[in-house]
């Protein structure tokens, strides 16, 4: 890929003396031309360069007055890190098929932000694991993944804001920030703060990525939960709501609440126990019907999420977003 790249000596040379970022195509002067696949700006710019029609655009530290850029026009009020302009760029190929990050071809067991259906048996017949993703275009900012060892589970569903092309670039940075902070064996405020640390470096001002993470550890049957700006986490027990958990902290990349100590809550893991995960687009009363109405979870060999002829049926009318919902049913017996 060619970048053009109009910025500072102080980060050129950062760039030109970074081995990562050498192996890149840099250009640091002239216009965009067909070559050209991304631009990069800092500080003062001319608004030929912000033109429609122009590759996408990542603007640092831009004046204060560009409160409302051009579409594809990312903006940043501060120079990410280098560790931050590599995250951005990694994600940039890997979207257009050209590079995977490292772990992410083996470590996790369920990884999904397009569209569709997937139903995983956890290992060890520890029970289900259901996901039903729609986005609202082709790609959206709605994503899953799932990490798995010999003495917990990791599964996390988030939500980035808006929807599109946008939204996909941070839910892919958010999976990569999971990857790199957050494993299956522990879950930890520290963890968190890894990071939202790693996201606000990366992401573009007013982008956050909401998200709820599910730690379960097997072995002494507890379950770890964070609800990261998400709807309630239901759960269901033989048919009936049994507890329901809200957001104790804001959506990742907004920065560390001044007190989230209580961001971690604690749950048992009960056999048969339902754990119904969703995000903002769908409407909750309409799942509370359905979950009621179906009859679909009392066979342990039919999923709940198989049931739904779409998504859309249960969302709400007023909001057009990305949908997604995850089911975990835990197994009838925990040996």
């Amino acid at each position: 890929m060619t970048i053009l790249a109009a910025v500072s000596a102080a980060l050129r040379h950062a760039i030109e003396d970074d081995p990562w970022l050498q192996g890149l195509d840099w250009r640091f002067e002239g216009a965009p031309d067909t070559r050209t696949e991304l631009v990069i700006l800092e500080g003062a710019q001319p608004e030929s360069l912000l033109q429609s029609g122009n590759p996408p655009v990542w603007w640092f530290g831009p004046s204060p007055h560009c409160w409302d850029p051009p579409r594809g026009v990312d903006v940043f009020s501060r120079v990410p890190s280098l560790d931050g302009l590599r995250a951005r760029l990694v994600v940039w190929l890997w979207r257009q098929g050209r590079a995977v990050p490292v772990g992410f071809s083996a470590t996790p067991r369920l990884f999904s932000h397009g569209c569709g259906q997937a139903s995983l048996a956890l290992s060890q017949g520890r029970g289900r694991l259901e996901l039903a993703l729609a986005p609202l275009e082709g790609q959206g900012g709605d994503i899953a993944l799932v990490l798995e060892d010999a003495q917990g589970s990791l599964l996390v569903l988030g939500d980035a804001i808006g929807h599109g092309l946008e939204a996909e670039m941070d839910a892919l940075l958010f999976a990569l920030a999971v990857l790199q902070h957050l494993s299956a064996n522990r879950l930890d405020n520290e963890q968190l703060a890894g990071l939202d640390r790693f996201l606000r470096d990366s992401m573009a001002d007013q982008r956050f990525v909401a998200a709820t993470v599910l730690r379960v550890d097997w072995q002494a049957r507890r379950l770890a939960l964070v609800n990261a700006g998400m709807p309630e986490v239901v759960v269901r027990i033989n048919g009936a709501w049994q507890a329901r958990y809200g957001a104790r902290r804001p959506a990742f990349g907004l920065g560390e609440p001044g007190h989230c100590d209580d961001a971690i809550q604690q749950a048992p893991l009960l056999p048969s126990s339902e754990w119904v995960l969703h995000s903002d687009g769908l409407d909750a009363g309409r799942m509370d019907r359905y979950w009621s109405e179906t009859a679909s979870h009392k066979n342990p060999d039919n999923g709940i999420l198989r049931a739904i002829p779409s998504l859309s049926a249960l969302a709400t009318d007023d909001l057009a977003d990305d949908l997604s919902c995850m089911v975990l049913t835990v197994a009838g017996s925990l040996n």
